[in-house]
């Protein structure tokens, strides 16, 4: 329902202006990012919550099943929503503690919601309140982000991410679970969704791109996870030597956007200025354009050294 509402069809219609200006979308058609627009209009907002729940109602058994959480103790789920997530994963996980953490008008909401306070859970979940752009909750041997670095630029996320590390125990561990896109131009849900994503200034990402944002988080990302939903679990731990490596590409600098596009934003973008066919060149290497990289300074093409 989120996804068809007329405050993103309006941010849709911008989407040619957001390609050719350099500008996101959503706020060229209202003037503030999502998230504030949402909380400057509650009816939105519920209707985003219940939205993502709704769902959640699919992937979260799926999730709950496709990592071993019954080696945690406790478990903290960063921008949680309303805790179905967190309530699947802790009814699978008897022994499991969990940290519920959002903004704190949404806290107020799932105090009230079945799934936190459902028996046998609300004995075992705590419910905190801040800002994951300053701190998360210490002390977690995990902390899951469902749904969340996708909303967010390299920057923002290796903020989120950085905090996680700050707060997490020495052996602790970071779960994204998004999804990873696949290398190529087949068709994927993903792909799809990365355009949307495109639209409120976020992006989906490949796997060697969560690498690099975990490695400037002080992360190292040890293994990806697929479950049996479209979204994979991709798992980070504390890097020996955080800090940037050199991520092997030649950049030109030509505007500004926000971060990186996935491989589909080329295909979109070569639509909408050349009206071309989307296709990869012969050998299939490279598609017919360079591909087209965001950051949160500028818009570069960026091909990979061979």
């Amino acid at each position: 329902m989120m996804m068809v509402e007329n405050y993103m069809f309006d941010a849709w219609n911008q989407l040619l202006h957001g390609v050719k200006a350099g500008e996101v979308p959503f706020l060229k058609a209202h003037g503030v990012p999502i998230f504030e627009y949402l909380e400057q209009h509650p009816e939105d907002l519920q209707l985003f919550g219940e939205s993502m729940t709704s769902v959640s109602g699919t992937e979260n058994p799926a999730i709950a099943a496709g990592y071993k959480f019954s080696a945690l103790r406790t478990l903290v789920d960063v921008a949680g929503g309303h805790g179905s997530l967190l309530a699947t994963i802790l009814k699978a996980n008897p022994k499991l503690r969990g940290v519920l953490f959002e903004q704190p008008s949404v806290i107020a909401r799932a105090g009230k919601d079945q799934h936190v306070t459902a028996k046998g859970i609300a004995g075992r979940c705590m419910l905190e309140s801040g800002d994951f752009f300053e701190s998360v909750p210490k002390g977690g041997d995990a902390y899951i982000m469902k749904y969340i670095l996708h909303d967010w630029d390299d920057e923002r996320s290796v903020k989120i991410l950085a905090n996680c590390r700050a707060a997490m125990n020495e052996n602790g561990k970071v779960l994204v679970v998004d999804n990873v896109i696949s290398p190529g131009n087949d068709p994927g849900w993903g792909k799809l969704l990365d355009i949307n994503m495109l639209i409120i200034g976020g992006r989906e990402r490949t796997k060697n791109e969560f690498a690099a944002i975990f490695r400037d988080a002080g992360l190292k990302l040890t293994r990806v996870v697929p479950t049996k939903c479209p979204l994979s679990i991709v798992e980070g731990v504390q890097a020996r030597r955080p800090g940037r490596e050199n991520r092997g590409v030649e950049t030109q600098s030509v505007g500004m956007f926000g971060p990186p596009w996935s491989p589909s934003v080329d295909l979109c973008r070569k639509e909408l200025l050349h009206g071309g066919d989307g296709q990869s060149s012969r050998n299939g290497s490279l598609p017919v354009l360079p591909q087209f990289v965001r950051n949160r300074s500028n818009l570069r093409l960026t091909r990979t050294k061979k």
